[in-house]
């Protein structure tokens, strides 16, 4: 009788192993599946805070555009023309890098630097720069890794002080002699 309890107690402990080792894998299989699907869920997040971002930052550019605009007609010769060409271009680009590209392109950085000269007013220079640095900002956590909830509220963070600058922006602009 021995022999025969001591052939089933192998069988037993390999059966209790095998089920509990299955069980292990199974959970480790469906860990990893809803690991993938918060994943796709969290860049899916991602992905709409960022296209909300740009919708904004393209409505302060519409608006930074007007003002420019509306600039210009007031004071002619000064390089507002040019300002409100680059902001509409800029606004009408739904792509945060490609904003940033045509905001913060050497021709540009030229256009704000002739009517920061011609208006001797500093602060346009000043935010303009800041306006770049921030852009940059943005561009790095939509082009770096992705590590979920923190990329969110960075870019949520970046977001608004890019909208911020924008408004001081429009400010040094509407409000030079």
């Amino acid at each position: 009788m021995k022999s025969r309890n001591a052939a089933q107690y192998p069988a037993a402990l390999f059966v209790a192993v095998g089920f509990v080792g299955g069980m292990f894998i199974g959970a480790l299989i469906g860990l990893y599946w809803q690991g993938s699907e918060d994943r796709r869920a969290e860049e899916g997040l991602r992905d709409k805070t960022l296209d909300m971002y740009v919708d904004h930052l393209s409505a302060v550019l519409n608006k930074l555009a007007e003002v420019s605009e509306s600039k210009h007609m007031a004071v002619a010769a000064k390089g507002f023309d040019t300002l409100a060409m680059i902001f509409r271009e800029a606004a009408n680009v739904k792509d945060l890098g490609k904003q940033r590209d045509i905001l913060c392109a050497p021709s540009a950085k030229m256009a704000f630097m002739r009517t920061a000269s011609l208006t001797q007013n500093a602060d346009l220079m000043t935010s303009y720069r800041k306006v770049c640095e921030l852009y940059d900002g943005m561009v790095d956590i939509k082009d770096g890794p992705f590590t979920a909830l923190q990329s969110v509220l960075e870019i949520n963070r970046v977001g608004q002080q890019v909208v911020l600058a924008l408004i001081e922006l429009d400010n040094a602009i509407a409000g030079d002699p």
